[in-house]
């Protein structure tokens, strides 16, 4: 407490006791108030807000604790304290005791009303409970307390908003407003019983009668109530004037009036010029007194010595010589004595001049003045008096009086603010009683002003320009002479003044005098500049002002001041000397009701262009260099306008019938391209310089007024609704000027702006797709252009120009129109598709109209110009991208394909035509050019041929599915031939052919259908590739897709017609043509990549030409030696099994004629199979000691070999001399299980080749490896053992077993038919 008394003695401020302090009247009041009042719950928050708030600070700095607590620290604050926890203990027992009764109540009586009440008592009783909580908790005031984590008895939230006082609102949810409201009504209701009262009361007023009196009458009264004074009043002393009242006469007379007034204001004048001389001397004074306080003082240097004597006297041993001296420099402020007379003198001065400046005035200034007020007021009144009067004398000598007193206001007067005063009242009242009341004296007014500009403030609110309408547009003229001379906020005050409505309803205004006044207007304009508030003049006001009179005078009686102010504004941009809002202006006047005929629009556009046109060639520049672009804007928005107008004009001449819409589109569309032609378009200068409309910088300016120019034409379209001639006629326009000789930055202009024209309305005839398509083909012109063109084409209805073009062809029976149409159409697809610029845009609508064109109707397309368009793709792309399934060669090729013909789906097309089939020779041949020509890159055998390879097999297959017809196969085989010489014109580097060959391999296996082009391809492999490895692989591969589609035999048996050409493979003979030059070279390739198909083919077409023993026992060794020279891989072992059947075939044939000739090659034919049927391989060293290497066929293969090997082997056994016999009958001798006549001299016996194969083939039975299949290894051995069983029956063993291990194979399905 006694820091609080500490600080208020500090700040001088009076002394009160510390009880007096808020915190502790509100901790009493609280202390002392029933919890029942009402105002009791604002009160306790109140108390806390003082108790807990804590110290608001700025920026970051940490928040401090509260210092309530601290106000409670002494045995007061503590006595006081508890008293506060006592209220709230005996508050909190209060309310508990009544809500226990209260909630008894309500339990036996079930009202709503009771439990209401109950609810409201609980609140309350919480929230005192809460306040005891505040009060007793010390950690409340700790700044690092985490409020909100505190228990809910505490209340965080209102804690909270409690400690931050800026959030807390008062607590108003918790007041009883019902009890509240209930007192209010009682206190009125007592109120309006004591108004009542008091209206019964008699009243007595203090005057009789019904009139009441005035309040003069009531003073007097009281005043006779009070006792009488006892001096009487003063008598009246009349004053006399103290001065000689100048006469009448002297006043209307103008000479003697001003020879009277003229001592009085020489002496006024003298006056305040001898207090200004007072005042510039006191500045002067403080002037030299604040030069002359620096050198009041210096530092000199002073020089001083102290001796300081010696303290060691009294030791004898030391012998002192004396004091020592220490001598100190030091610089010591020293007064200037001059200096200080000066400053004395000086301040002497100022005083006198103080003196005499604050020297009340002399009494014959205050005479001097009087008499001037007196003189002007009395010569006031007899102007008044003689007003009706023809000749008004008064008048004139006032305003003389007034010209007079302008004279004697110079810059002393006005600098002494009496003196100044004096004179603004002198010249306000003369102003207003006499300048004003003549209309004249506003000539005179001006020429004053501009001979004492000084007096503008005191002259301006006099001129009234109104009052004089036949100097009226003199007056106006001379406010330039004002802003020039005088200043700015001067010419403004008077530029006010001029009320041109007033004027104009006034007054009938001639042409000449509209052109005059316009004039005047631009003129104050031009020295207003473009930019009136640069340099801080403040000229905007005045501008305004220009402005309004601007908009006022072109308004009346429009148009006769619109060429005037057309011509003016032109001239000022050309100056850059008017602001550019003035065209706004203009602008508006148009736009406001305000017509022009067709004739004026048309010389408005005509003269606006003409000059600057006339300006840019003359000056060989652009427009944009040569007008500021603070005009540019606004000069193209009022052409825009006047073109708008004009358009509109023409509309209504073709609603009235007056005109035909073609010749209003004509005459529209040549007024708005010749109105912007200076701006947006390249001109001739002498013949043959080219003038650009604007630079690479200017360019951005450029690109509005082409805007401007573009939203003219779409109005011009959407207003006159032509249909397409004023597209056709902006077309022509940019094909004509707007893309010879351009640079860039134009072009892009021109296109980013005539892109957004309603081209979907334009119907280009054949010319303009020849010139769409020059745009690409030409050098002359540039890619933007044709980009542009991509831009606007897809825009284009081709839908209905197609169909147009076709009703017109049947119209006049000549389909030629629809046959060019089709061909432009496809040259500039292809062309857009083969830009890249047009395919990389993202927003570009070609990709979707080209996918669109697929639908078109290609038929009208001739072979020869599709030809033509193929070889200029195929020039003008980059080979790779055929490689890329999205890019842009691939979009081109299918609209290519499209173009050609080809089916897309089953019954979609009509049949084709051979033209259809020319066409697609023509793709796929291209197709495969550009493949070739990226297998010669250096990267080549790193590239995918995928995306381009499989989209012609899988076209080629569409082919063959849906339109099969017995004409097309030979079609067929020609596109596939065509596709497979890629593999001969491709490059010969071996990686990127093998590459090649294995993708189509790959191709032919995914392709479902790919059996549908199997045939053709056989016969197309052997006539188009040269490579004969190549091709014996790729017939291969065709002749097992031929055979993968076909149907398993309904057949069940082992034995099925010999029809063979129900299982495919007569088709298979039929189709293939080998090379007869290089047969046995391709036959012995066939052996070496094991083609066996291809093998067994020829060995039917040998079969099938000739049947003669010599022939086919050829065969028949041909077969036995590739049975031996095959080396199959494990997918095509089942194969040989072909090879097999013929072998045997064919030797039991020529056994029953040549029965020694074929028991070699039926030998040689049982090693082969005793070999293929070995597990380990036992040839060389390594296979006789059993370590060969492990075979690589599969087990149903090895158990097929040993089964037939022994099962021949058993069919020759050997007689006596070892002369081998065949078994041909059952009841042939030399059964291997025949060993009754085994030991017989001379019998037939079987040979131990035989017994070894029949043990190998016994061995299966327990081998683990063949569970699987032991129940064939017992059929095998078991059908050995069956005697009836001859070589005959080979061909059945064989059969059985392919049956069952090898059923997937269609192929094998041919060896049931030739079972015997």
């Amino acid at each position: 407490m006694s820091l609080v008394q500490r600080v208020l003695t500090d700040l001088k401020m009076p002394l009160f006791p510390v009880s007096h302090l808020s915190i502790y009247r509100w901790a009493e009041f609280c202390a002392a108030v029933d919890i029942k009042e009402p105002v009791a719950i604002l009160a306790w928050q109140r108390f806390f807000i003082l108790y807990l708030q804590r110290p608001v600070l700025q920026g970051s700095m940490p928040e401090r604790d509260s210092q309530g607590w601290r106000f409670f620290a002494t045995s007061t604050g503590t006595a006081l304290k508890r008293k506060l926890k006592g209220s709230l203990s005996s508050s909190c027992s209060s309310l508990k005791t009544s809500l226990t009764a209260m909630e008894q109540g309500a339990d036996e009586t079930h009202e709503p009303a009771n439990r209401s009440a109950v609810a409201v008592l609980t609140s309350y009783l919480k929230y005192y409970q809460t306040l005891r909580l505040w009060l007793d908790e010390p950690r409340l005031h700790e700044p690092a307390l985490y409020i909100p984590g505190l228990p809910q008895s505490y209340d965080p939230s209102r804690l909270e908003s409690l400690i931050h006082a800026n959030r807390v609102s008062l607590w108003f949810g918790l007041m009883p407003f019902d009890e509240i409201k209930g007192q209010l009504n009682s206190l009125v209701e007592e109120w309006v019983q004591v108004a009542a009262y008091q209206k019964t009361l008699p009243f007595k007023p203090e005057s009789s009668g019904s009139q009441i009196d005035s309040a003069f009458t009531r003073i007097q009264k009281r005043l006779l109530k009070c006792s009488k004074p006892a001096l009487a009043p003063p008598p009246l002393q009349i004053i006399a004037s103290p001065f000689v009242t100048v006469p009448d006469e002297v006043l209307i007379s103008r000479d003697a009036f001003l020879s009277v007034l003229s001592t009085d204001l020489q002496f006024i004048v003298s006056n305040a010029r001898s207090y200004v001389s007072n005042g510039s001397h006191l500045a002067a004074l403080d002037s030299e007194y604040i030069t002359a306080v620096p050198e009041l003082y210096s530092n000199p240097p002073r020089q001083f010595h102290v001796q300081v004597a010696c303290r060691q006297a009294q030791n004898k041993a030391y012998l002192c010589t004396g004091p020592a001296t220490l001598i100190f420099r030091v610089e010591e402020m020293a007064l200037h004595p001059k200096w200080d007379h000066r400053l004395r003198m000086n301040r002497a001065q100022y005083e006198e001049i103080v003196i005499a400046m604050t020297t009340p005035v002399s009494q014959d200034i205050c005479m001097a003045v009087m008499r001037m007020e007196h003189n002007v007021a009395r010569l006031v009144q007899l102007a008044h008096q003689a007003q009706g009067s023809p000749v008004n004398m008064a008048l004139k000598c006032g305003v003389s009086v007034f010209y007079e007193v302008l004279k004697y206001i110079n810059l002393e007067a006005r600098l002494f603010p009496p003196t100044c005063q004096f004179f603004t009242t002198c010249v306000q009242v003369l102003g207003q009683e006499f300048v004003l009341r003549d209309s004249s004296e506003m000539m005179n007014i001006l020429p004053t002003l501009l001979t004492q500009p000084a007096l503008a403030d005191l002259l301006s609110p006099l001129f009234e320009p109104n009052r004089c309408e036949e100097s009226y547009l003199f007056l106006y003229g001379c406010i330039l002479d004002v802003a020039r001379n005088v200043g700015i906020s001067t010419a403004f005050s008077l530029l006010t003044k001029f009320n041109i409505p007033l004027w104009l309803d006034s007054h009938t205004l001639s042409m000449a005098e509209g052109n005059q006044f316009m004039e005047h207007i631009v003129q104050g304009l031009v020295f207003c500049g473009a930019d009136p508030s640069y340099g801080g003049s403040g000229k905007e006001l005045l501008v305004e002002t220009y402005r309004q009179h601007f908009k006022v005078l072109l308004n009346h009686n429009f148009p006769q001041q619109y060429s005037t102010a057309l011509h003016l504004l032109i001239e000022g941009a050309d100056k850059h000397s008017v602001i550019a809002s003035m065209w706004v202006d203009l602008c508006s006047a148009l736009g406001s009701g305000h017509h022009l005929s067709l004739q004026q629009l048309h010389d408005t556009l005509h003269y606006v262009t003409s000059h600057y046109l006339q300006r840019r060639v003359l000056e060989a520049r652009s427009l944009y260099s040569m007008v500021h672009w603070d005009y540019i804007p606004v000069i193209t928005e009022f052409l825009q306008q006047v073109c708008a107008c004009l358009v509109t004009g023409w509309k209504e001449s073709v609603d009235s019938s007056a005109v035909k819409v073609d010749e209003a589109v004509t005459k529209c569309w040549e007024a708005i391209k010749d109105t912007f032609e200076p701006w947006v378009t390249i001109l001739d200068a002498n013949g043959h310089d080219v003038l650009l409309p604007c630079t690479e910088l200017e360019s951005v300016m450029m690109n509005s007024v082409m805007a401007l120019f573009v939203n003219c034409i779409a109005g011009l379209h959407s207003v006159l609704k032509d249909g397409t001639l004023v597209l056709a006629c902006i077309w022509q326009y940019y094909c004509k000027d707007m893309t010879h000789h351009i640079p860039e930055y134009i072009l892009v202009v021109y296109h980013t702006n005539l892109v957004k024209l309603p081209w979907k309305h334009f119907f280009p005839d054949l010319s303009v797709l020849d010139q769409m398509a020059k745009f690409k083909t030409e050098d002359l012109f540039q890619t933007s252009s044709f980009v542009f063109i991509s831009q606007i084409f897809p825009c284009l209805d081709w839908k209905h120009i197609i169909s147009s073009f076709c009703e017109m062809g049947r119209h006049v029976d000549d389909m030629t129109l629809p046959v060019q149409l089709h061909v432009k159409l496809l040259e500039l697809l292809i062309m857009f598709a083969s830009e890249k610029e047009v395919m990389d845009d993202s927003q570009s609508a070609i990709p979707e109209l080209i996918n669109d064109a697929h639908e078109f109707h290609w038929e009208f397309l001739d072979s020869r110009p599709y030809q033509d368009v193929i070889e200029w793709q195929k020039h003008n792309c980059i080979p790779h991208m055929v490689l890329q399934a999205g890019s842009s060669l691939s979009v081109a090729l299918r609209l290519l394909k499209a173009a050609a013909e080809f089916p897309v789906a089953s019954g979609s097309k009509t049949p084709p035509t051979q033209n259809s089939w020319r066409k697609r020779h023509l793709y796929v041949q291209v197709v495969v050019e550009l493949i070739s020509m990226v297998t010669k890159k250096s990267d080549a055998q790193h590239l995918s041929y995928s995306d381009a390879l499989s989209p012609l097999f899988e076209t080629i297959v569409n082919i063959g599915t849906y339109e099969c017809s017995d004409g097309g196969s030979e079609n067929i085989i020609t596109l596939t031939g065509e596709v497979l010489n890629l593999l001969n014109i491709c490059s010969p580097v071996l990686s990127v052919v093998q590459k090649l060959v294995d993708l189509i391999c790959v191709i032919l296996d995914e392709l479902p259908s790919a059996y549908v082009i199997a045939l053709p391809l056989v016969t197309a492999g052997c006539r188009s590739l040269a490579s004969l490895t190549i091709m014996a692989k790729l017939v291969e591969l065709a002749i097992e897709c031929h055979f993968r589609a076909q149907p398993k035999p309904l057949v069940d048996s082992l034995r099925l017609p010999r029809d063979t050409s129900q299982y495919g493979w007569q088709r298979v003979a039929l189709s293939l043509v080998l090379p007869d030059s290089s047969l046995h070279e391709f036959l012995q390739i066939c052996v070496s990549e094991c083609s066996v198909l291809v093998l067994h083919a020829y060995i039917m077409q040998r079969l099938y030409s000739g049947r003669s023993p010599q022939q086919e026992m050829e065969v028949a060794v041909q077969a036995v030696q590739w049975c031996s020279q095959v080396k199959p891989k494990l997918k095509q072992e089942a194969k040989l099994f072909l090879l097999w059947e013929k072998a045997i075939n064919i030797l039991l044939i020529q056994a029953r004629t040549s029965y020694t000739s074929v028991v070699p090659h039926i030998s040689s034919l049982a090693t082969v199979l005793s070999r293929a049927g070995e597990d380990k391989a036992t040839e060389g060293i390594l296979g006789v000691i059993g370590l060969g290497k492990k075979s690589l066929h599969s087990y149903q293969f090895r158990l097929i070999a040993r089964a037939m090997a022994a099962f021949l082997y058993c069919q020759m056994p050997v007689d006596s001399s070892q002369t081998t016999q065949l078994r041909l009958h059952p009841e042939s001798p030399g059964h291997i299980k025949d060993t009754a006549n085994t030991l017989l001299l001379g019998a037939i016996v079987p040979t131990k080749m035989c017994e070894q194969s029949y043990n190998s083939l016994e061995q299966l039975l327990s081998n683990k490896q063949y569970t699987a299949w032991k129940e064939l290894a017992v059929y095998s051995v078991s059908f050995i053992n069956d005697s009836n069983n001859t070589l005959v029956n080979a061909v059945d063993l064989l059969v059985h077993l392919c049956t069952v291990l090898f059923p997937e194979h269609r192929y094998l399905d041919i060896l049931r038919t030739v079972a015997m």
